[in-house]
């Protein structure tokens, strides 16, 4: 039975991954200062994401999603910064343990590292912004 539930679980994290990535390729098309309706629309994603329960995951894969979507939100909101200070340090710290898992990165992992890079170290506005 233990093994049942396991396979349950990787499961439901395994969809919740996909979902994850859903939310990431909406957030990579959403431009740059949205208009009042779209940022309306973000609120939620916004609020879900600094949730302690995404932040803090115990699953890789979770964490790079989050990691991934955060730096979208980053991008759009630039140059003002999405988050309180307080909220952005634990965005950045959450980014940055991806950096971590160099030796055991999957496919979707290495992606995922490649735009967070991209998103927060070329970004002229975050570099404006955060630097």
């Amino acid at each position: 039975m233990v093994g049942q539930s396991t396979k349950y679980i990787f499961v439901i994290l395994h969809l919740f991954s996909l979902a994850m990535q859903q939310v990431e390729s909406f957030l990579s098309k959403v431009e740059q200062s949205p208009s009042n309706s779209m940022q309306i629309a973000l609120s939620p994603s916004l609020k879900a994401l600094i949730a302690d329960k995404l932040l803090r995951h115990s699953d890789d894969d979770v964490k790079v999603a989050v990691a991934s979507c955060i730096s979208e939100i980053t991008r759009i909101t630039a140059p003002d910064a999405p988050y309180d200070d307080d909220q952005m340090k634990v965005c950045i710290i959450c980014s940055a343990t991806v950096y971590k898992w160099t030796c055991e990165l999957t496919f979707y992992k290495y992606i995922c590292k490649t735009l967070i890079n991209l998103n927060f170290t070329n970004d002229i506005s975050y570099r404006r912004s955060f630097n």
